[in-house]
Parts: structure tokens; C-alpha cells; sequence
């Protein structure tokens, strides 16, 4: 299928002298890729907006304008055929359920500058093997990458201080993360059901793990900590799990009265 932008006739409304785009006049005919223009009407296009392009299962690939900071809520969600989005430079902001349900989306490169994921933004994109998440990245919302089984490994940026709730949970071929260095919590069911995880340690910075973060994670056998740890469920890890704290400190008191088996170093 070939690129049948310029037959299109996009929607819109006006943001602040700005443009958001709504969608197409004619959704039945859009065909495998489409160019979001950059200016509308002698203005500058900055927003995809809310459930804009849902559910167009022959939409392949998308261009972003250059200027577009924002894409709405549900903009993309259940394009089941989407698998390559081309994103410009200045995007800021994904958000909730962007792209939720778009299976065959390979992977998602994220520029500098970018600061927001939205709750749900990538749930259950089945085929998507890379993210590349920028330094400038400030939050993540809940289980943004949930089922997302084919990302075998994750950078997160030390611009991050907590991974909420759910973020990658059942993704069930994660292999590796790298933490921010100066993480502070782990949410719930965080890393929940990711089976291939392999982890050993987790940064000093680490303050609480929530309810199930990691378990069902059957690649941890053991994990070192820092001493800072003062909250943590007696689900946050499996049974099993080894830890392994400074002597005396928060963590392996906080630990042991949670049941688990505490090694200090």
C-alpha cells in the first residue's frame, strides 16, 4: 500500500492560533501511509487529537508533523496494521492510550527533549521490540508498556525517580532493564509476570517497592540492595528471593519483617 496522504482531507479544530488535527473527512480512505501535513491553514499543526486516527486497521505507517508537540489520547488506539511511526523532533507529550492495541508496531524512538508518556500510552503493543527513552523524560504512566511481549530490554534515564504502577508488567520476555541512578520507588506490579527478568541489583537510591513488582519474575534469584529501603510488600518479590542488605540498616530490617530471607554485606 502506498502513500495516499495527498487525497486526504484532514480535519481540524483551532488551539490558541494553532492546530490540532481531529482526523480525516473520509477514514475509508486512508491507505497504508499518511503525512500528517505541518500547517494547516497558514498555522502550525502541534497536536494529534483525541481517537483522531482509532481503529483504522489499514493505516501502516505515519509521519509526524515537525511541530507537533502533543498526541492525544486514544489517537492511534487499536490501528491493529500500524508498524512504523516516523516521530519529529519537538513531540513532548504521549498520551493516554496513544497507541494502545497497535500490535504491530515495531519500535518507538523517542526524541530529546520528549517528557511524558501517559498512562496505557503502548498497552498490549504485542510486536514492539525497541523503545529509546531520552534523558529529558520525566514520568511514565501506569502500565504504559503493559504486554508489550516482544521488548526483551529497557534503558530508563536517570531523569526518572519512580517506575509506576504496572509500567512493564507481563512482558514476558523482558530480559534486562537499566535503573536510573537516582530511583526512589518501584510501584506495584511494576515488573509483575515479566518471567525472563534477570536482575541483581537495584540502585542504593531505592526508598520503597510496591505490592508485587516483582513477582512472577522466575530469572531473579537473588538481589543486592541499599540501605534505604523503608517500605516494601511481602509480595514485592517471589518467596525464593534472596536479599542482600548493608548490615543493621533500614533495608534489612525492613526486609526481615517482611518475611523475606536477608543476607547483609
Amino acid at each position: 500500500m502506498g502513500d495516499n496522504s495527498n487525497d486526504l482531507v484532514f480535519t481540524w479544530h483551532d488551539k490558541d492560533g494553532e492546530v490540532v488535527i481531529t482526523g480525516v473527512e473520509d477514514r475509508n480512505a486512508v491507505h497504508g501511509t499518511i503525512v500528517i501535513p505541518d500547517v494547516v491553514d497558514g498555522r502550525k499543526v502541534v497536536e494529534v487529537g483525541a481517537d483522531a486516527f482509532s481503529d483504522l486497521d489499514s493505516l501502516e505507517e505515519v509521519y509526524f508533523p515537525r511541530h507537533l508537540k502533543i498526541v492525544g489520547d486514544q489517537a492511534f488506539e487499536s490501528c491493529r496494521n500500524l508498524k512504523v511511526v516516523h516521530v519529529n523532533d519537538n513531540l513532548k507529550e504521549i498520551r493516554f492510550a496513544a497507541f494502545a492495541s497497535c500490535y504491530r508496531l515495531k519500535e518507538i524512538i523517542l526524541p530529546d527533549g520528549f517528557e511524558k508518556i501517559d498512562l496505557d500510552a503502548f498497552i498490549s503493543c504485542s510486536d514492539l521490540e525497541r523503545v529509546r527513552l531520552p534523558d529529558s523524560l520525566r514520568f511514565i504512566g501506569y502500565c504504559a508498556f503493559r504486554m508489550c511481549s516482544s521488548l526483551e530490554e529497557v534503558e530508563l534515564p536517570d531523569s526518572l525517580s519512580i517506575i509506576a504502577n504496572g509500567v512493564f508488567s507481563q512482558c514476558d520476555n523482558l530480559r534486562s532493564v537499566k535503573f536510573p541512578r537516582r530511583l526512589r520507588g518501584i510501584g506495584s506490579c511494576a515488573f509483575f509476570c515479566c518471567f525472563d527478568l534477570e536482575l541483581d541489583e537495584l540502585p542504593d537510591s531505592v526508598e520503597f517497592i510496591g505490592t508485587k513488582a516483582f513477582r512472577s519474575c522466575y530469572g531473579i534469584d537473588s538481589v543486592k540492595l541499599g540501605g534505604n529501603v523503608s517500605e516494601i510488600d511481602e509480595d514485592a518479590f517471589d518467596e525464593n528471593v534472596s536479599i542482600y542488605a548493608p548490615e543493621g540498616s533500614v533495608t534489612a530490617q525492613t526486609f526481615e519483617e517482611a518475611g523475606f530471607d536477608v543476607y547483609t554485606i
